[in-house]
């Protein structure tokens, strides 16, 4: 389990994440030499940020656990 988690973690943070964000960029159209619309990769950066929250629910309660 923990090489499976490990190897999905390295997966994201250094090939997944990478791209999606390239892909985002490319949507938005933000390049080095146009940065006017970098306020929607921001607003973009903080509404993923805020995703977990809508997962809270699987998490499960004391009552949940003491019963297993």
């Amino acid at each position: 389990m923990f090489a499976m988690l490990t190897g999905l973690m390295n997966l994201s943070n250094g090939f997944s994440s990478k791209m999606l964000g390239n892909f985002i960029n490319m949507f938005v159209g933000v390049h080095e030499s146009n940065l006017k619309d970098l306020w929607i990769l921001y607003i973009i950066q903080a509404s993923c940020s805020l995703l977990p929250l809508f997962f809270i629910w699987l998490v499960p309660t004391s009552k949940e656990v003491k019963n297993i």
